[in-house]
C-alpha cells in the first residue's frame, strides 16, 4: 500500500494491523538478487525523527443493541519525535460536522513496533444512527499536516466488525474509575457498568457515562504546577483456557489542548490504584485521556485486539 506523498491527496483505511510492504527489484543477468537486511519493524521503516505527516485510522465498528453503531478511530503520527497541534477546523475536520468535536488535537510521536502504528490506539469513538450506517453512511476524518491531506472514512464494512466478547482467553476491557463514587468504565467507547454482562445481556451504556470524552471529568491547574492525576483500575476476564488475573498497565496521553502536557508515568499498586502527574506549558482548556489495559500477561490482548483496553478522559483548565 502506497503512502500518500507530500502535497498530495489520499484517503487511507489501515487497521491497526493492516499494513503492507512490498519490495521488487530486478536482477542483472546472472546476479543472485540482493537480500534485503530488515533492521527496523514493518511500520518503523516508514518513519522518521520530524517532517512526515500524521495519518488518522479508522480501527472498526460496533454494532450496538439499540441498533446504533460506534465507530472506532486512532491514528499514526509518522515521526517518532515530532509532536503535532492540530487544532480542529479546516485541518482537523469530521464530516458529517455533527459528529465532530471528539477527535484529537494533539497527536503524540509515535514508538510504532512490528505491524503495530504505536500507542494511539482508538482513542475516540463516534456513534451513529442505524439509518445512517446501514444506509451506506460515512463518517470521513481529514488531517492535513506537512503538505500533505489524509481522510479516511469509517463505514459498516465486511472484515471492519468488533466484538464485545470475551477473547480466546478470557480478556475483556478492564475497569477504569477516574474518581472515588464514579462509575467504573469499560472499552473504547467509556461505557459504564461491567462487560461480563452487556455482552450478554446485550446492554451497552453508549459512551455517555461520566469519565467519556462526552462527559469528562472536570479538573483545574495552573501552569507550571503538577497535577496529581488518580484512576482506580482492575482486571475484569472471563476464565478460559487457564487465563489469570493481570495487572492492568495505565497510561495518559494529551488528547486536546493549546500544546502537549508533561504526564509521567502510572504505576498500579496492588490495590489497583495508580497516580500520575501532569504538567502544562500554557494556560487553557485540555483533555487528557486515560487508557487501562491488560496487553500484559494475558496471551490475547495487545493493541492489535480491539478487545481489552479501556479509555477515560479527565477535562483540565489551566490558569496562569
Amino acid at each position: 500500500m502506497g503512502m500518500p506523498m507530500s502535497g498530495m491527496s489520499a484517503r487511507i483505511r489501515l487497521p491497526g494491523a493492516a499494513l503492507a510492504v512490498v519490495l521488487a527489484w530486478s536482477p542483472l543477468s546472472g546476479q543472485e538478487p540482493p537480500r534485503p537486511v530488515w533492521t527496523l519493524s514493518p511500520n518503523a521503516r516508514l518513519m522518521a525523527g520530524e517532517g512526515l505527516p500524521v495519518i488518522p485510522l479508522f480501527e472498526g465498528w460496533y454494532a450496538n443493541p439499540d441498533g446504533t453503531y460506534t465507530f472506532e478511530f486512532g491514528y499514526w503520527n509518522r515521526n517518532g519525535e515530532e509532536h503535532f497541534v492540530i487544532p480542529i477546523g479546516a485541518d482537523n475536520s469530521i464530516e458529517p460536522a455533527e459528529y465532530g468535536g471528539g477527535q484529537p488535537t494533539v497527536f503524540n510521536p509515535s514508538n510504532a513496533r512490528g505491524y503495530n502504528h504505536g500507542e494511539s490506539t482508538g482513542n475516540f469513538t463516534i456513534t451513529v444512527p442505524k439509518e445512517f450506517a446501514e444506509g451506506g453512511g460515512q463518517v470521513v476524518w481529514t488531517i492535513r499536516s506537512h503538505g500533505s491531506v489524509n481522510a479516511v472514512p469509517a463505514e459498516v464494512v465486511s472484515n471492519y466488525g468488533l466484538s464485545l466478547g470475551p477473547q480466546a482467553r478470557g480478556s475483556l476491557p478492564p475497569a477504569l474509575a477516574l474518581e472515588e463514587g464514579g462509575p467504573e468504565l469499560w472499552g473504547s467507547f467509556s461505557a459504564d457498568g461491567d462487560p461480563r454482562q452487556s455482552y450478554t445481556r446485550r446492554e451497552l451504556g453508549g459512551g455517555t457515562a461520566r469519565g467519556s470524552y462526552a462527559r469528562p471529568v472536570v479538573r483545574t491547574a495552573s501552569v507550571g504546577a503538577p497535577l496529581t492525576l488518580s484512576v482506580r483500575v482492575a482486571d475484569r476476564f472471563e476464565a478460559i483456557n487457564g487465563r489469570e488475573r493481570v495487572t492492568p498497565g495505565v497510561m495518559w496521553f494529551t488528547h486536546q489542548g493549546p500544546a502537549p502536557a508533561e504526564l509521567s508515568s502510572a504505576e498500579v499498586g496492588e490495590d489497583g490504584r495508580a497516580a500520575a502527574t501532569a504538567t502544562f506549558p500554557v494556560p487553557g482548556r485540555y483533555l487528557l485521556l486515560v487508557r487501562a489495559d491488560n496487553f500484559r500477561g494475558t496471551g490475547d490482548s495487545s493493541t492489535g485486539d480491539h478487545c481489552c483496553w479501556t479509555n477515560g478522559y479527565v477535562e483540565v483548565n489551566v490558569a496562569r
